[in-house]
């Protein structure tokens, strides 16, 4: 493709979430018959995540064998009352720093699970990121050795690649509805090979060293429970 997105910006439509969109649903060269190929895997780094963001995407990555999430947790900005203890070792500063992160990363989670509106699109994106995550082509985990601020939406083809998607967008933008449409963001995207298996092998490592998250359990309970956002059709 020459008009794979390059420069992703938010601004006058230029959005992350079309441009995922678009290069998701990349076409075969000269296999117009058989319609777009999906990538064989994606994988996802971001330290933010909202149902609402993940929607905007659902579509495209439902056709994929493989997709892989993998949050983490920011580190905050300075805060006062997090201070190091008198004889604390740095490594336990910043593990302690980091437990505190990723508790209130659950936190927050749960908060903005709860502030969902009864509406028929809030209960449409729950089920949605639901149905994917307990669809089998979604596994989640979670990075807790250290900080994660990066954010990368990386795509794996197999074999030598014809006609499938491949590259890699990364900038500033998280899986959020804002970070994917409305926040002035930058993200640049490549497509060369070597860039992608670079990047390929530097998420794989983060993903190994990463915990199991089970992030369908944190928003299922809304539908389950007897409240108006459960009972819309």
């Amino acid at each position: 493709m020459s008009d794979r997105p390059a420069f992703i910006d938010n601004r006058d439509g230029n959005t992350l979430a079309r441009a995922l969109r678009e290069v998701l649903a990349a076409p075969q060269p000269d296999r117009a018959r058989e319609g777009p190929t999906p990538p064989d895997q994606v994988r996802i780094a971001t330290a933010f995540f909202s149902p609402s963001g993940f929607v905007q995407i659902a579509g495209a990555l439902s056709r994929v064998p493989e997709v892989r999430l993998l949050p983490g947790a920011d580190r905050p900005a300075d805060e006062p009352a997090s201070r190091r203890a008198l004889g604390e070792p740095a490594g336990a500063f910043e593990q302690r720093r980091l437990g505190a992160r990723l508790r209130r990363m659950d936190d927050g989670l749960r908060r903005e699970r709860d502030r969902l509106p009864y509406t028929r699109t809030s209960a449409t994106a729950l089920r949605t990121l639901i149905a994917a995550l307990r669809g089998g082509n979604v596994e989640v985990r979670r990075y807790e050795r250290a900080f994660l601020h990066a954010k990368a939406y990386i795509l794996i083809s197999g074999g030598d690649g014809f006609g499938a998607p491949e590259g890699i967008i990364a900038g500033s933008a998280n899986l959020t509805a804002a970070g994917l449409s409305d926040n002035l963001e930058l993200n640049l995207g490549r497509y060369d090979r070597p860039i992608v298996e670079r990047a390929r092998a530097w998420f794989d490592g983060l993903w190994e060293q990463s915990e199991p998250y089970d992030l369908a359990d944190v928003f299922e309970v809304v539908l389950s429970a007897p409240a108006p956002l459960g009972d819309l059709p």
